[in-house]
This record gives C-alpha cells, sequence and structure tokens, in this order.
C-alpha cells in the first residue's frame, strides 16, 4: 500500500478538495457549488483564520482532509484544539487516513502546548 502523508493545504489543493467537500457535503445532503466550495478553500487559506486545513494523500492523491482550530481555555491559558470537520472519500476508507489526520492535529496540539484535543462527531456518522 503507497505511503499516506498528511500536510497543511496549499493553493494546489483547491480541485482535489473541492471534490472532497462535494462527498463530504452529500454525505449530509447538503449541496456545493464550485463557487461556494473556492470561497470556503481560500477562506481558510487566509493567513488571519485561526483554523487549519490538513490534507491527506496516498500515491499522490488526496483522500481526505480534516479541519481544526485552537480556541483559548479561559481557565489554563492553554488552547483547546477543536476538530471541526473531517471526511475520507469512501473508496479510500479503511487506510488509516483518518487515524493520520487525527494524529496530526494532536501534534500540533503538542507543539503548542495545547490543552486538548476535542471532536464532537454527527449522530449520523456511521462510518
Amino acid at each position: 500500500m503507497a505511503e499516506l502523508t498528511v500536510a497543511p493545504a496549499t493553493p494546489a489543493d483547491e480541485a482535489a478538495w473541492s471534490d472532497l467537500l462535494g462527498g463530504y457535503a452529500a454525505a449530509y445532503a447538503h449541496t456545493m457549488t464550485p463557487v461556494l466550495a473556492s470561497r470556503i478553500f481560500n477562506d481558510l487559506l487566509r493567513a488571519d483564520r485561526t483554523e487549519q486545513l490538513l490534507i491527506a494523500r496516498q500515491a499522490g492523491r488526496a483522500i481526505g482532509f480534516v479541519c481544526y482550530t485552537p480556541v483559548l481555555h479561559l481557565l489554563t491559558g492553554r488552547k483547546i484544539y477543536k476538530l471541526l470537520d473531517m471526511y475520507i472519500a469512501p473508496e479510500a476508507r479503511g487506510a488509516d487516513a483518518g487515524r493520520h489526520l487525527i494524529k496530526a492535529v494532536i501534534e500540533a496540539a503538542r507543539d503548542d502546548d495545547g490543552l486538548m484535543v476535542r471532536w464532537q462527531a454527527d449522530s449520523r456518522n456511521v462510518a
């Protein structure tokens, strides 16, 4: 099996991410237009955003993403890393992409002395 990598999204990832976002939206019975997908992607890549977008790739192909954001914990002054959204293309499930994406968020939190990583999954998420 080809090596799986996780890295921050770059402008070159827009088309692949748009396809993944379309699959994510469809899984929740939403419609994603190319214009909206492009706007969201470009918003996420702005330097002033706290949200971070990571892309999982296998054999050079984007197979999943995770979006997370650090939020200040008022009682400790440390950050809680909130995992906002994660999606793995159906044909890539079972290849540990989800595990790699979550591990990358945990590593980002550790590197920043984060307090914890938190993820609340939708009850309709059966994968």
